[in-house]
């Protein structure tokens, strides 16, 4: 993407347009939309970073999330968000082509995910608050801000990445970020407007709300807990 008249590599805009055309394969099965999306993997394999035996994906532009707060990132700094979204990549990719080599990359970046804030990681994208919920940060910091659709899009990855290797360590991180968009949701609901995008500002952002809605739509097909579906259908009404 150009940012400031300046080319960069969006971790985010990669993954989400790669899954889209993973979406493409999947229902053409063009052997040209998969060499496509087997050169942008080699590309964001070549962009990341490795330590703790784990793989990051970085931001290489400085960003400030929340302009009148501390929230200030400087690259190279990395998002629970890309960590998820590019974990759905290869582990799409793995369900299809069966190579390996994506597999070992799934699992090196699953292992970004078990690592914790406060356990002297320096990247690290998971934490957990005060009252012991886990959380997926799309902007980690000091003070963590819970960005909402975020967290969600971080949790579709855990998701892919343990519905093909049914990884029980998956299977618990899985659990437990849903139980904390369960029991936290309400914190986000502005009845009768938008959502808050996180809990650091009260900024309501219609974009960002449809987007939720979507997402728990979503996360009630994943679980099958009808308590997604009637917040999806909530939140839905509250900007109607």
């Amino acid at each position: 993407m150009n940012l400031n008249d300046e080319h960069i590599y969006h971790p985010v805009y990669i993954a989400q347009y790669t899954l889209r055309l993973i979406d493409v394969f999947q229902t053409t099965s063009d052997s040209a939309v998969l060499k496509q999306i087997e050169i942008i993997s080699e590309k964001l394999i070549s962009l990341s970073h490795m330590k703790y035996h784990a793989r990051f994906f970085p931001y290489s532009i400085d960003y400030q999330n929340h302009p009148n707060h501390f929230h200030y990132h400087y690259a190279p700094w990395y998002s629970g968000m890309a960590q998820g979204q590019i974990l759905s990549v290869f582990a799409r990719l793995y369900e299809i082509t069966h190579t390996k080599k994506y597999l070992l990359i799934c699992n090196e970046i699953f292992h970004s995910l078990t690592l914790l804030k406060g356990k002297q990681y320096s990247p690290w994208v998971m934490c957990v608050d005060q009252n012991k919920y886990l959380w997926i940060e799309e902007y980690p910091s000091e003070k963590p801000c819970f960005t909402l659709n975020g967290m969600i899009f971080g949790i579709y990855g855990v998701y892919d990445y343990y519905r093909i290797t049914k990884n029980q360590e998956a299977k618990k991180i899985l659990q437990a970020s849903l139980t904390t968009v369960k029991h936290n949701l309400h914190k986000y609901r502005n009845k009768n407007e938008a959502s808050y995008y996180c809990q650091v500002d009260q900024l309501k952002i219609i974009q960002y709300h449809d987007i939720v809605v979507g997402q728990l739509f979503q996360l009630y097909k994943i679980t099958k807990d009808p308590f997604f579906h009637q917040q999806a259908e909530l939140f839905e009404s509250d900007t109607k």
